[in-house]
Order: C-alpha cells, then structure tokens, then sequence
C-alpha cells in the first residue's frame, strides 16, 4: 500500500473515530450500523475534504460506509499535492475548535435565508415589512389542568427543537447560521377574565416585528383565563421555524403530552429523528442528483412565468414598495358543479379547476397569456417528519398557458396533470428558484409575487375532542394575509364561497369588483361549458386587460 493510501486511512479512521466516539473501529464494520447518522456522515466528509482536498457526496460515503471501502474510494480517486493537504489540516483544527465551542451551529435553509435577507433590507431601509408570525387560538370549555398543560408545552419544545432555533450571522456578513437553545420552552398564564385582552394580545402576536438575529425566543404560548372552566391559549410561532402545515402537527403533540401528562405518564413522544439530522439531509439533498434534477424541471417549467429580476410570477412589475399591512377582500359563489366536475372534466379536481379560473380571471385583467399560480406543497414523505415542527413546506408554481383557441376542458386538464407531474419535483420549492435566480440582490421588497390558491377541509364537528376532558374550540381569529398579493382559500363544498385577498389599497373597488365577477363567470364556464374555447370565456368577462398600467 502507498504511503498515500496508508495516509488516506488514516484519516478517514481519526474522522469515523471522532465522530462516533470510539477509539478503534473493524474496518468492515457498517459506519451506521456503529450508531453514525447521516449528520454524522456529513461531518466525516467535512473532515476529510479540510485534510485531503477530496470532496465527498453523502451518496457516496453511503454506497462505501465501511472504513475500508471509504479508503478505497478516496485512494482511487485524484490525489492533492502534500502542501495543500498541510493547508487544509491546519483549516480542520480551526474549523474542530469552532465546532466544539458551538456544537450545533447549521447553515440555514434556503426558504430561511430568504426571510433573513428580508430582515436586514427592512433594517437597512427603515422600511417595514410583512408580519411574521403564524398565530393559532384555542379556546377550552371544561376543566383545564394548568400544571398538565405547562408540562405539554415544556415537552414539545424539548420534542421539537425548532421552537427553541436561533438565527445568527456566520463567519461572512451575508451567511446566516441557525443552532439550537438548550432553553426550554414554556406556558405564561395571565391573569385577565376579559376576552379582549386575549383578542388583543392575538393581535399583538400578528404585528409585533421580532428581531430574528437577537437570540430571542421565536415562539410563545399564553394562556387567558376567563373563567374556572373557559380558557383561551394563543400559540404563535415565528415563520422561520414553522408553517400553516406544520401547526397542525404542533397542536396534535400538544395534545398527546397533555393526555400523558394529565395521566401522570411519562414523555410519550421520542423521536430520532433530530432538527440537525433534518438539517444535514436537506443540505445534502441539495447537492444530489435527485435535486439537479428538480431544479432542471422548475426551470423548464417556469421559463415563461419567472421568477424575474423585473417581473414577478404574474406579470405584474416589481414595486419598491413593502406590502401593505392589510388586505381587501372578495367573497366569490362558488357552483356546486365545481366540486363534482368528474364528468364534463374528468381527472380535473376542485382545485385544478379553481386554479384554472383564477388564472383566466388574472389573465383577463393583466393581458398576461402565461400565469403562475402558486401552491402550497408539504412533501413529507418520511413520517418521522410529520412530528417535526419547522420544516418549511414548499411553494410550487403552476404556469398556466391562456391559450384562446384551446377549450375549457383542456385548460383544467393541462393544470391537473401538472399539479400531478409536479409533486415528483415539489421538494426543490420556489423558495429556492428565488434564492437562485433573483436573490433580492436589488435590495427591495417586491409588491406582488403571484396569486396563492389554497384550500381548507371541512371543519365539522366529528365529536373526538383532542384535550381530554375539554371542548376544544379554534377561534376563527386568524388573519388572511400573504406577501402574494392575491390569497385565494376555496372552502368545502357545504360553505359554496372562495375568499380573495388583495394586498389592501391595490386595487380600485371598483376592479375588485370586477375581478371577482370574472371569476365567477371562469366557475361557472370551466365544469358548465367544457368545450368552450379559452378566448370565448375571455370575452364573457368585463374586466379590462391593462389593470398593471392603470394602477402602477
């Protein structure tokens, strides 16, 4: 064996040491079958890149995860001069003595480095920007254990480490880093009977702008007791850490660690799947094939949608402008047609049907032929991640073509097959096509970035009551807002009606008007006159199609 193969195996063998704590490691042995995760595997990597100069995949330190086969790779491969591998094991000290005196310091996502670049634009400019937390309210009727619920929510902050994530600047100006507080979180309980007090502390949750860099809390769970049996508890978490999806899955733990703790039973949530493992995974997901193939698909995609320096997913021009504090809203029927259109649109869904007016009623006002509806995908695929609040869940982008001379029918089918095709490929979200392609290097906010079609499940009562000897009640509290511009929510068939967002002040009342028959008239046309053209159902609708120049 070459001195340079004794000297590669020797390395690797500090490295697998180090990491898995162990003094000497079989060289057949399985590195993961040892107790190596894939953060494990990633630091392994790290340290043999800073004293070789070889660089590693994860998927291939995991098709050769045994000492011997991982030296036999890395002696196969180019080897770097001698002088840089001094270089570089000097680099690794430094880099082990960072490591050791901030052990779980990450590189951000790209999703939260967006939402930081955001933070020092507003700091820089003394400009405002958008809200940032996600707020939910419930509302107990019963008999409420204080002490039980306190231990609930100390115990899903300890289950869920990003409610205790904290944000910093790197070693560069412009890279961010996020490590976990050993703080744990906790329930305040105030002392008020008056539900206003609640309302305005709910609303106080929505506005109050947090400092994402001062290493405070980003989360907070406040209970108001306004009798001996009726409580109301405001959970909100900042969006850096968490998501609309993702709260569903926080307030369901929340839950199961009452019952347990009410029962006097110990922690029955134990996972091993930790928020750096998580972490480590998706940055190396980044780097594989898997995501070199994505992201070549969402370019092809959205070639004729954005995003663009100078146009945003609507076709709208970029403002310089925040958005603004509100919205305007319009309520829309929604025909009961849409919710079953198998037979005049077969394979179309309600959604594929709605996102399809919406972007005829956009085009008729806009002059646009090609429209991005955006849509919101969580693709957690592995179930461990259905219990770990902060995952982030993607944006997709839906480019819809008006073309005049196609049908209806045809329209609805191109969206649904789309929204299909897409969910292959919704991991590498829009969020990182924005980080990529227009990384808010020009300093502003944008106005608008597309419209945001979403749905809500229906909310009946189904008598399974969550919280153990309570009536559990989410209070419809909840702002609609969103940095889109256009927040479209499309509600169960027994409700009939679609919400419409706009950014408040935008639009005229009497263009909001007019868009909101528009899209009614699409309802109505998409399920009822399948075979219509595209350009009949243009032609049907009153809206004029220059709203961007009028209203710049």
């Amino acid at each position: 064996m070459s001195d340079t193969s004794l000297e590669v195996g020797r390395v690797v063998a500090a490295a697998w040491s180090r990491v898995l704590k162990v003094e000497q490691v079989d060289p057949d042995a399985d590195f993961f079958e040892l107790g190596g995760d894939s953060l494990g595997a990633a630091r392994v990597c790290a340290a043999i890149q800073a004293r070789t100069g070889q660089s590693l995949t994860l998927r291939q330190f995991v098709a050769n995860r045994t000492l011997r086969g991982l030296s036999s790779l890395l002696a196969s491969m180019p080897q770097r001069p001698v002088s840089a591998v001094h270089v570089n094991a000097g680099q690794a000290e430094q880099a082990e003595q960072a490591e050791q005196a901030e052990p779980r310091t990450l590189p951000v996502l790209p999703a939260q480095e967006i939402y930081l670049r955001r933070e020092a634009w507003s700091k820089k400019s003394g400009v405002t920007d958008n809200g940032h937390a996600v707020v939910e309210t419930l509302r107990f009727t019963g008999t409420l254990d204080t002490d039980a619920l306190g231990t609930a929510v100390t115990r899903v902050g300890r289950h869920h480490a990003a409610l205790r994530a904290r944000f910093g600047v790197g070693s560069q100006d412009d890279d961010y880093v996020i490590w976990i507080s050993d703080e744990d979180v906790w329930l305040r309980i105030h002392e008020t009977n008056a539900i206003e007090y609640a309302w305005k502390a709910f609303d106080q949750a929505h506005r109050v702008r947090r400092d994402r860099l001062a290493r405070l809390p980003l989360c907070g769970f406040d209970l108001y007791p306004l009798s001996e049996d009726d409580h109301i508890l405001i959970i909100w978490v900042d969006h850096m850490v968490s998501d609309s999806w993702s709260f569903a899955v926080l307030v369901d733990d929340l839950a199961i660690q009452y019952n347990a703790a009410l029962k006097g039973l110990d922690e029955p949530l134990r996972g091993d799947l930790t928020y750096e493992r998580f972490h480590a995974d998706r940055l190396a997901w980044q780097r594989s094939d898997e995501a070199a193939a994505a992201r070549a698909f969402w370019h092809d995609a959205l070639k004729e949608v954005g995003p663009d320096p100078e146009v945003d997913f609507l076709g709208a021009p970029r403002g310089d402008r925040p958005p603004a504090e509100g919205q305007d809203e319009i309520r829309v029927p929604v025909p009961p047609a849409v919710y079953a259109p198998s037979a005049a649109l077969p394979g179309a869904t309600p959604y594929a049907v709605f996102c399809a007016a919406m972007a005829m009623a956009l085009g008729r006002h806009s002059g646009r032929t090609h429209i991005g509806i955006i849509a919101s995908v969580a693709l957690r695929r592995d179930p461990a991640l259905e219990r770990l609040v902060g995952w982030v869940s993607n944006s997709i982008v839906i480019p819809v073509e008006l073309d005049p001379r196609a049908t209806l029918g045809e329209l609805a089918g191109q969206v649904s097959s789309f929204v299909i095709s897409a969910q292959d490929y919704g991991t590498y979200g829009r969020n990182s096509l924005i980080r990529e392609l227009d990384p808010l290097k020009s300093e502003v906010v944008r106005r608008h970035s597309g419209a945001f079609v979403a749905t809500v499940s229906s909310q009946a009562d189904d008598g399974d009551e969550p919280f153990d000897g309570l009536r559990t009640q989410s209070l419809p509290w909840t702002r609609g807002f969103s940095r889109h511009g256009i927040t479209c929510v499309l509600y169960p068939s027994a409700a009939a009606v679609a919400t419409v967002g706009l950014e408040a002040g935008w639009l005229s009342e009497q263009r909001r008007r007019q868009l909101g028959d528009d899209l009614a008239i699409a309802l109505r046309m998409l399920p009822g006159e399948p075979a219509a053209t595209v350009g009949q159902a243009l032609s049907a609708m009153s809206g004029p199609d220059d709203w961007f120049a009028e209203e710049a």
